[in-house]
């Protein structure tokens, strides 16, 4: 620690030096001055701990130094020592914030006593500082992950009192001093790759990303725009890998945000909910912000400068209570939903002053997904049915239908409208009896899984086109499907005629055309109409009315020849079948 003397009398100075052992106490006497103006520049420039000094002085006297040294260094400890015991000196002394008071004559030891005190209070006082210092990082280096906290609560709970919710944001150091409360969230869209695309289908964007989780269905009555002031930004990004900032993360993207939304009038944080979000919590006086769209701008020329993925941007309408910011994070959210149905797009606004379900087409009761309950049956029906009659343009166009009316239901979150087409594609393949499981190796979607590619489909005109693709692959295996089952009867028929006069039996044909019995017989009658008993007494019966007509055979060598062995039983299922006795026929032909 650093001590000065200062006395305008030499010898008293000398004294002092002589009577303390500085070096021996840890102290490092850096001098003597000679007047209080000497003194003080010598402390100020040296940063002096302890000054010990007389009163009476040239220049500045004692309390005229302590005076100006206490602005200078408030920390600086001050011992005077003085002829003086005038109680008013005492009591300015003490005023100026003197440690200690001595009179002269001198005592060593009472000057020592004092030094050590003061060297004691030094070393508290600094480990106080470096303990109070620690805790101050420890602390600003948690307060951002404090302020997160709270300030995610605060848009994902809406229990809070206006009491809880100022007492939180003043433990965080944020004040919101102005009117109006508007939610920003800007989501990038990492640009995960997809499997690969159908031959047929797929464009308008179909490429493979995720919308903000945790927003299911209709739960807002509101709708949205994205023209008019700000919505609608269309630049393009980089087509290469030339920028510079890489890969983005939330922390990245948070800061972008800050250096464009500077000041004590927002607040910008990661969201707790969604890894790819940033939201930005803006307080301003009136209720429309005129600045804001331009600083959205700001952001997004600042982040596809930067970075090789898409931002979107969601805001919500303005609100005047801090308790409905949980009502402004959905409607921003919503909002960025939007890009589902507008993949030009980059901003996007809610707006609450249109309706979403009454005015909306198809009108009728809703099912549990917000669409008309008789539209998917419809569009199974409709579609199961053209592909069934080989009128493939009457699906496809039932496919454009579905997406003029769905275009009306933009309020709905996209993964409802994702769950309402895999629901439509499933129960058409049902219809068509084309009964596959969508596994990844399924040579009909070519090695491709459809329900994840499906799911990750970020816009509603590549989904339709993607739809469509599938739908054109169904329709050709079904093709397949129907070509080959009739080729198989053929067979079964060619095989029945050419032996109806022998002991021909199903597993015999079953065996020969390498396929289940029980499958085999299902299909026969489904593509008959018959049974293959029926059938192959068809075809006898048949040849027996052809012997009747063209030969003098008894019933017995008829029966026979077609391969019965009890003529009774033939001539009792001649008559049942035909409706005619043997003679009777042979007479009428």
């Amino acid at each position: 620690m650093k001590v000065i003397i200062a006395d305008d009398e030499k010898w008293v100075r000398k004294t002092i030096i002589s009577l303390i052992p500085f070096e021996k106490l840890g102290l490092n006497l850096l001098g003597e001055a000679s007047n209080g103006i000497e003194a003080y520049h010598m402390c100020v420039e040296q940063q002096c701990d302890i000054l010990i000094t007389d009163i009476m002085m040239p220049g500045l006297n004692g309390l005229e130094l302590i005076e100006e040294l206490k602005k200078a260094l408030p920390d600086l400890k001050i011992i005077i020592i003085t002829g003086y015991s005038d109680f008013e000196y005492s009591r300015a002394a003490i005023k100026f914030g003197v440690t200690d008071y001595l009179l002269k004559p001198i005592d060593g030891d009472e000057l020592t006593q004092a030094l050590m005190k003061i060297k004691t209070e030094i070393l508290e006082e600094r480990a106080r500082q470096k303990k109070e210092t620690e805790l101050k990082a420890k602390y600003d280096n948690a307060l951002p992950f404090v302020s997160e906290n709270v300030l995610n609560k605060l848009i994902s709970q809406n229990t809070m009192t206006a009491m809880n919710i100022k007492k939180e944001l003043e433990s965080c150091s944020i004040y919101f001093n102005r009117e109006y409360f508007t939610v920003i969230v800007f989501h990038w869209d990492q640009g995960d790759s997809s499997p690969g695309s159908f031959p047929s289908g797929d464009q308008g964007d179909g490429s493979s990303g995720s919308f903000p989780a945790g927003i299911q269905g209709d739960g807002l009555s509101g709708s949205f725009h994205t023209g008019g002031h700000g919505g609608g930004y269309s630049g393009s990004l980089p087509a290469d890998n030339s920028f510079t900032g890489g890969k983005c993360t939330p922390e990245k993207l948070r800061e972008l945000v800050k250096e464009v939304f500077i000041g004590d009038d927002s607040v910008t944080f990661k969201s707790a909910l969604n890894l790819d979000e940033v939201i930005t919590i803006i307080n301003h006086k009136e209720s429309k912000f005129e600045e804001l769209d331009n600083l959205v701008q700001l952001c997004l020329e600042a982040f596809n400068e930067q970075y090789h993925e898409k931002l979107l941007v969601g805001i919500s309408s303005p609100t005047q209570n801090l308790k409905e910011l949980p009502e402004c994070y959905i409607e921003a959210l919503y909002a960025i939903n939007l890009a589902f149905w507008h993949p030009e797009k980059q901003i996007f606004h809610f707006d609450t002053g249109l309706e979403t379900v009454r005015n909306l087409p198809g009108k009728g009761y809703l099912s549990f997904n917000g669409l008309p309950i008789h539209l998917e049956e419809q569009a199974i029906a409709n579609i199961a049915c053209g592909i069934k009659l080989s009128e493939y343009d009457t699906a496809y166009e039932y496919i454009d239908n579905l997406k003029e009316i769905l275009s009306g239901y933009k309020y709905l979150h996209p993964e409802t409208i994702k769950e309402f087409f895999w629901t439509l594609v499933q129960s058409v393949a049902n219809r068509l009896e084309i009964y596959i499981t969508f596994i990844e190796h399924d040579s009909i979607f070519l090695n491709m899984h459809p329900y994840e590619r499906l799911k990750g489909i970020k816009s509603f005109d590549g989904l339709c086109e993607y739809v469509k693709g599938v739908f054109t692959r169904l329709c050709a295996h079904y093709q397949n499907k129907v070509g080959a089952s009739n080729n198989i009867i053929v067979t079964v028929k060619k095989l029945i005629q050419e032996n109806y006069q022998s002991d021909i039996t199903l597993d015999k044909i079953a065996n020969y055309v390498h396929m289940n019995t029980t499958y085999l017989s299902e299909l026969f009658k489904k593509e008959t109409g018959m049974s293959f008993i029926d059938y192959k007494t068809l075809i006898r019966i048949n040849h027996a009315k052809e012997l009747l007509r063209s030969t003098n055979l008894s019933s017995n060598e008829i029966s026979a020849k077609i391969g019965y062995t009890d003529p009774k039983y033939f001539i009792k299922l001649f008559k049942r079948i035909t409706g005619f006795t043997i003679n009777e026929f042979r007479k009428g032909n």
